[in-house]
């Protein structure tokens, strides 16, 4: 079946703890479909990319949670007057409590009949992840779905998936045991099952791992959201973006132009920070960090915490709204490195290229440079693809990284810890760096010489 519908997706947001953050819908063109997000101040529909972005290359934070016509009204009303009770729960990451992989020469539509899902999209569509779903519950304390998604390696995924309060060992159980008989019964062949940490008190026999399916995010957590007041004009912005590192994204005379830049923060040891700045409106911008892995130390949150500030205080910004993650009472301990000076890691030089890599010209760019063997080229979810020490000293490391920042998207970058890089090392890897990234048909976009004085 091919739905002519119009469907939605709610923007669930963990550090947005008043309801969901936004609203995408998807609308039938020319045999495809056109994804559109919604204005709450404009009360008007503008294209959007943050659906690709969020199966594709994980470059948003809040999660996608399928929602129905009826729950997509309720959003809607919601954003005018937020006096009322949100539709959908807010502060919530998306969570999986059970999932099972089923494959078989059947149509998708005689699952989604059997199961009762609502359909989105057309299974027919290359471009469609997610065709069905079915909503199990919406109230104060928790949402709780089952989902269909299309499988990486062939069939369809089911999952069990919810907003806030984790359900009830019975609850997964009941659900578990609707799925298995649907798929027994119409000539599935299940496999692949995993029961997710986050059920409570649910417990079963080993499974094998499952594959991360498409759609379903890295552990990312936002460490903290800064919103400012005041307008910027070009110039400023530049320079906002280049003291910050920044990349030169957005469009200022573009008024449904949101993205204005991000960058990924020195990271090491189980972490990967990435600083972004949005834009609300005109006069309102916000600056967030989003983190992979363990929680960095809270001195380096502090850091980036008071960069911020300075460089939106220097560019006429005024801080109107600042939102925290609590720091854990008992936090991960980092893992101790060969030689823990404290330091913090600076940047000493960026840069940014576009361009496709085949497998040959990933290899000679790792050979020229003596970089580690990190990242495959056909894994989406990988963006680390090398490093090496320039400077070994003790306590004083200079590392060179090689970054996937997106889809034909690069970054090379040079990181110190304690005394900067000699400008005369510096000079000679950024020759060697341009000259690389010729070889291999990169071009670059965007250069950020750091401060070795």
């Amino acid at each position: 079946m091919s739905s002519t519908e119009i469907s939605y997706y709610a923007l669930a947001d963990s550090g947005y703890d008043k309801g969901p953050a936004g609203l995408i819908r998807r609308r039938p063109d020319a045999g495809g479909h056109v994804d559109e997000v919604f204005s709450p101040r404009t009360g008007t529909w503008r294209p959007t990319d943050l659906v690709s972005k969020y199966y594709l290359t994980d470059r948003v934070d809040e999660d996608l949670v399928l929602i129905t016509a009826a729950e997509a009204d309720a959003v809607t009303a919601w954003f005018g007057d937020r006096s009322t009770r949100p539709p959908l729960l807010g502060g919530r990451s998306l969570a999986e409590a059970w999932r099972v992989r089923l494959t078989g020469d059947i149509p998708f539509e005689a699952l989604r009949e059997r199961l009762g899902l609502e359909p989105h999209g057309s299974p027919a569509d290359g471009l469609e992840r997610d065709p069905g779903f079915r909503v199990l519950r919406n109230d104060e304390s928790a949402r709780l779905s089952l989902n269909v998604y299309v499988a990486p390696s062939g069939g369809w995924s089911v999952a069990l998936e919810f907003l806030g309060e984790a359900p009830s060992a019975a609850a997964v159980a009941e659900v578990r045991a609707e799925v298995l008989s649907a798929a027994a019964e119409l000539g599935f062949t299940a496999t692949d099952e995993q029961t997710g940490t986050d059920a409570k008190s649910f417990s079963a026999s080993p499974l094998p791992p499952l594959p991360r399916p498409i759609g379903v995010k890295k552990p990312r957590h936002q460490l903290f959201r800064l919103t400012f007041t005041g307008s910027l004009d070009k110039e400023q912005l530049k320079a906002l973006q280049q003291k910050l590192r920044l990349s030169d994204d957005g469009d200022l005379t573009d008024e449904e132009d949101t993205e204005f830049g991000e960058t990924y923060l020195p990271h090491d040891l189980g972490y990967r920070p990435q600083l972004w700045l949005s834009r609300a409106d005109t006069e309102r911008w916000t600056f967030g960090i989003s983190n992979e892995g363990i929680r960095p130390p809270e001195e380096h949150i502090r850091q980036w915490h008071d960069q911020v500030v300075e460089a939106a205080t220097e560019a006429g910004l005024a801080l109107a709204e600042e939102w925290q993650s609590p720091t854990p009472p008992n936090p991960t301990p980092l893992p101790e490195p060969p030689v823990r000076t404290g330091l913090p890691v600076e940047s000493a030089y960026y840069a940014g290229f576009a361009g496709s890599l085949t497998q040959e010209r990933l290899e000679a760019i790792r050979e020229r440079f003596g970089l580690s063997r990190r990242g495959k080229l056909d894994d989406d979810w990988d963006t680390d693809f090398g490093v090496v020490r320039l400077r070994d000293e003790p306590g004083t490391p200079v590392k060179l990284n090689f970054d996937r920042r997106a889809e034909d998207k690069w970054s090379f970058s040079v990181t110190y810890q304690g005394e900067p890089p000699a400008p005369e090392l510096l000079e000679r890897v950024r020759s060697e760096i341009a000259a690389a990234a010729a070889e291999a048909g990169l071009t670059i976009e965007r250069e950020v010489p750091g401060s070795t004085s």
